[in-house]
């Protein structure tokens, strides 16, 4: 298959440092309980192993798998994490803080980013226009979606919690708010009847921080587990490859799409 020949001088997929892998996994288990300026400093030690101070152009890997501990107070308990592969990329998006908030958090994700979905809809649990005012600190939303991968159209449904977190006025902090985003699929995608494939695991982890006017820092982590048939896995470095360029793709859209407001 033509996909196969591309997936072949792919850019491989390295395993990040251990400071910054360590550093997004432990904002993963704060962002719950953690208090405000813990997280906010976990943000800064994030931030401190980028080199977020001169990052430009896109840095990505492979990151650590989660384990069954990790994701246990999402609900899940039946599905192992260790089977989901695990992808990490950081970008700077040439768009406000403020506005990219506001352009992920919208309703409208199929309207904005076209192509992406077939239908989606989301259901919030909070204030979202408190959030975007600066009165609020968190918002919870479900999100169902349809959208079609090599010909075979499925139905899915994610999980979302958007945390705010703010420095501690004493800790000299480079910067100020920082926003946290998890998403999991609390079941697997359904694929329509005898398609032979399966979308097993979903989580993604996002933080959102600006060291400069105009211009954000996205860190965005993924794991996932899917078979989407004849050899196109998630196991694949080659299919890897192809969801870490997808992932720097969102982040262009989100810049188009910030200049287009």
């Amino acid at each position: 298959m033509l996909w196969l020949t591309v997936l072949t001088g792919c850019k491989a997929v390295d395993p990040l440092p251990e400071d910054l892998d360590g550093a997004v996994h432990w904002l993963w288990g704060a962002m719950d309980a953690g208090a405000a300026a813990e997280v906010h400093a976990g943000v800064v030690a994030l931030d401190g192993a980028l080199g977020g101070d001169a990052l430009v152009a896109a840095t990505d890997g492979s990151i650590s798998r989660l384990t069954a501990e990790q994701v246990a107070p999402l609900g899940i308990t039946d599905r192992d994490p260790a089977d989901a592969a695990a992808l990490f990329i950081a970008n700077r998006i040439d768009c406000g803080l403020d506005d990219v908030v506001d352009i992920f958090s919208a309703p409208n994700q199929d309207e904005l980013y076209p192509g992406v979905y077939a239908q989606q809809e989301r259901t919030y649990d909070g204030d979202r226009d408190a959030l975007l005012a600066g009165d609020v600190d968190d918002l919870r939303w479900s999100l169902t979606y349809q959208t079609s991968i090599l010909g075979s159209r499925y139905t899915g449904g994610t999980e979302a919690y958007l945390r705010r977190v703010r420095p501690d006025p004493a800790s000299g902090a480079p910067f100020d708010d920082a926003y946290l985003v998890r998403f999991h699929a609390p079941e697997p995608a359904v694929f329509e009847e005898g398609a032979g494939k399966s979308f097993t695991q979903d989580y993604q982890f996002e933080v959102y921080w600006a060291r400069e006017d105009g211009a954000t820092l996205h860190a965005y982590a993924m794991w996932r587990e899917a078979n989407w048939g004849a050899g196109f896995t998630s196991e694949e470095e080659g299919v890897q490859r192809l969801l870490l360029n997808g992932m720097k793709d969102w982040d262009d859209d989100t810049a188009r799409i910030c200049a287009e407001r």
